[in-house]
């Protein structure tokens, strides 16, 4: 898995990161938007991050 260009949903309060973030994975490809949207990271891509399994 891999560290990949950052996304969101219009609706989630968070961006992700990570391709193993489990709240990243929910949200389905056609709802994903590119960029941060102005949100903090996900806490599960931050602890990944953190662990070096990102």
């Amino acid at each position: 898995m891999a560290r990949v260009s950052p996304w969101h949903a219009s609706g989630s309060p968070t961006y992700h990161l990570c391709t193993r973030c489990t709240d990243g994975k929910d949200i389905d490809r056609l709802m994903r938007l590119l960029g941060t949207g102005g949100k903090p990271l996900c806490e599960t891509c931050r602890q990944l991050i953190h662990a070096g399994q990102c």
